[in-house]
């Protein structure tokens, strides 16, 4: 009998008389049990094998459980080895990963040579199980770590198994595999774009060069609250080396910002040998070297369009001095206020049916921004409230007028840590929790139907949780192509919807142009159980601007009675609505309409004073700062009735008839031949246009034949 299997017998005998269990590998001093969930599945520790941000949880997926152990320079997860013939190790949950993402981890091995095996086995969801490396034989010391790293050949979901295959004979050495400093690369990006990202600003691309060796990495301390964690070069004493961060992206007219802090050597006059430098489309704007290890502020001014923005240290072949390294903090964007003509456009290119579909987002951190491709494609949205802590909201919102049964769809992608959410409301009602967890990162698609017919409002709403959560993935979410598959939106006729209840006819004008305008609305919107119509300011958000729609009633005369109703919800005393009377095109009264928060169905009425053109103009009027409440104006219920002694429309001459003399009147005043009293103008103007024409005349020779 061979002698390994002989030792194989006794030690299974001696195990047998043993009351205490036994194990012939030598664990290190402060190896731990796995962690158990209910049920007794084993799981491996991710603090003891993820490193760099990495999210990854992982399960055992045989009876041998892992153990976790320390050396002075790895903490790793041990796949100890099973019985003959046995497999044991651990596998990773499922995961997203794209075309070109990087999974890296460190090992260590002691095996019998060409028996035991180590094995690292990779599985697609829609491409099978691959072999990714297979090792057996021993490292020699326990310091003595490999290196290996995994791209993904094509976008797809993965999950990834680290095993030891053990055949049915000898043991060898240690008979168990190390596993550490496990990342993804694209989690490695996560961590160090928050770190060198001011949180809450507009949202970059981001690239990292040398990203395993001398690369950009991210710093922590809890001794600092303005700067808790940065970026910090990690090309220090490397000869001849460059460490880089290329940020890219589309900007309105703005202003570029970063805090820095370089210590190295000091130039010679123009010369720079070790330093930091930045720039902006291929422009060099900043070069910094020698001491100025405190943080400096540094602002440079962008123009409206694509840019490259690199940010690099780098060193010579000769000389390190002090720390050898430039640290980056609080990279952001900013905007001048008064600039929400240009936001309301960037963010209005998220629905493919625009001339339909207007979207509103507030300004600063709690709004939604618009990003896009450097050829312009791929346009989307994202939230305002990235890497913020505690708890915020962004949201973006648009308002649609739906009939039964049609239906909005759009697309959108979460990277988040599990807790901060995507949330999708209609009406003011939580309709679906569209994504949280940094796995969903790719788009996936949600439509809605209309169950009735009214309006909808929508609203995207990213929200996240308070510090006991950290942030996770790339914090923010997307939406894009929102598309509405109906007309009725369209079809409705502002002038009926208002005018539902008169004895004069009046035409409505509103400017769609940058959002100004009013835009029909039911109100149940509001939830006041009506299913009449009105219209409601569209400048929800947008500091400095002013919604109007007018409404023109031509010729009226002392008297006539204006009725409308209105529903006012803004921060009080500043956002307003703003009532104009205009008679022949000069202002004869303005009233200032203040709101509250909560809002108020009420009416006004307005007495024609003396006969002329009228026209009557509501404006929604936004100062710069707060929004408060539905920060919006309604106008419903308009009402023109004609109090006023004017006779019988196209008998000018107010005899009680209209004949032909009526039309004879009618056309000398059109042809500038004569003067009319008001009243007599006023009854000239049968079409109700404000003036007196040779349409109105040719309409009254009509009135006075019978036709």
């Amino acid at each position: 009998m061979h002698f390994k299997k002989i030792t194989a017998l006794l030690i299974a005998f001696l195990m047998l008389m043993s009351s205490a269990s036994f194990s012939f590998i030598t664990a290190e001093a402060n190896t731990a049990p796995a962690e158990r969930t209910d049920g007794g599945t084993l799981y491996v520790n991710p603090g003891y094998i993820n490193t760099r941000g990495c999210l990854l949880e992982y399960y055992d997926f045989s009876s041998v459980p892992c153990t976790t152990g320390a050396t002075s320079t790895h903490s790793y997860v041990q796949i100890n080895g099973g019985g003959a013939h046995s497999t044991t190790g651990f596998e990773s949950n499922e995961f997203a990963m794209k075309e070109g993402d990087k999974l890296i981890f460190e090992f260590w091995y002691s095996t019998e040579l060409n028996y035991d095996f180590f094995n690292f086995i990779s599985h697609a969801r829609s491409g099978g199980d691959a072999l990714e490396e297979q090792i057996s034989g021993s490292t020699g010391g326990d310091d003595t770590w490999f290196i290996h790293t995994f791209t993904a050949p094509a976008t797809d979901w993965y999950s990834f198994s680290w095993e030891y295959t053990k055949d049915g004979s000898n043991d060898s050495g240690a008979d168990c595999v190390r596993i550490s400093n496990l990342y993804l690369m694209e989690h490695w990006d996560y961590e160090r774009a928050e770190a060198m990202t001011k949180p809450g600003t507009s949202l970059f691309e981001y690239e990292f060069n040398n990203a395993s060796i001398n690369g950009f990495k991210a710093m922590h301390t809890t001794s600092s609250t303005s700067h808790p964690s940065w970026l910090r070069s990690g090309n220090a004493g490397a000869a001849n080396s460059t460490c880089s961060v290329t940020l890219s992206g589309r900007t309105r007219e703005c202003t570029l910002k970063f805090e820095y802090a370089v210590q190295c050597e000091a130039p010679s006059g123009s010369s720079y040998y070790d330093y930091f430098e930045v720039i902006v489309d291929g422009q060099s704007v900043l070069q910094e070297a020698g001491d100025h290890w405190e943080w400096t502020t540094f602002s440079y001014d962008l123009s409206s369009g694509w840019h490259e923005i690199e940010f690099r240290y780098i060193k010579d072949g000769s000389v390190n001095t002090g720390y050898d390294c430039v640290d980056l903090d609080n990279v952001e964007i900013v905007y001048p206020s008064g600039e929400a003509v240009s936001r309301w456009h960037d963010i209005n290119r998220l629905g493919s049916s625009a001339n339909k579909i207007y979207f509103n987002t507030p300004i600063g951190t709690s709004g939604w921004g618009a990003k896009e491709n450097s050829d312009g494609t791929n346009v989307r949205g994202y939230s305002g409230n990235r890497y913020l802590d505690g708890e915020s909201s962004s949201f973006c919102e648009t308002m649609i007028n739906m009939a039964q049964g049609e239906s909005i769809s759009f697309e959108y992608v979460v990277s988040s840590q599990y807790y901060d959410t995507l949330n999708f409301y209609v009406n003011g009602e939580l309709e679906a929790m569209l994504g949280g967890g940094w796995t969903d990162r790719f788009w996936s698609s949600h439509s809605y139907t209309a169950p009735r017919t009214g309006t909808y409002y929508f609203r995207w709403e990213y929200k996240k949780h308070d510090n006991s959560y950290p942030n996770e993935g790339w914090d923010y979410a997307y939406i894009r192509s929102l598309t509405y598959s109906g007309s009725y939106n369209q079809s409705l006729n502002i002038d009926q919807l208002l005018l539902t209840e008169s004895s004069a006819p009046m035409h409505f004008y509103t400017s769609m142009a940058n959002g100004d305008g009013f835009q029909p609305c039911s109100l149940d919107f509001l939830k006041d159980g009506s299913d009449d119509y009105g219209v409601v300011s569209r400048n929800r958000y947008m500091e400095y601007t002013r919604a109007t729609i007018e409404g023109q009633a031509g010729q009226l005369s002392a008297g006539d009675l204006l009725h409308f109703d209105y529903f006012v919800s803004s921060e009080t005393n500043y956002d307003n609505l703003i009532f104009t009377v205009k008679k022949n095109g000069t202002t004869v009264h303005t009233e200032t309409i203040t709101g509250s928060p909560e809002g108020e169905h009420r009416y006004r009425e307005y007495s024609v004073p003396s006969a002329g053109n009228y026209t009557f103009i509501w404006e929604y009027s936004k100062d710069g700062s707060v929004d408060r409440g539905d920060d919006c104006a309604i106008i419903y219920g308009v009402s023109l009735y004609k109090y006023g002694d004017t006779g019988i429309p196209g008998d000018v001459d107010d005899n009680g008839t209209v004949n032909m003399v009526d039309a004879i009147l009618a056309l000398r005043k059109a042809m500038g031949l004569m003067t009319l009293t008001p009243d007599q103008e006023a009854r000239a103007d049968v079409d109700g246009n404000g003036s007196v024409t040779i349409a109105d005349a040719v309409m009254i020779l009509r009135l006075s034949m019978g036709l």
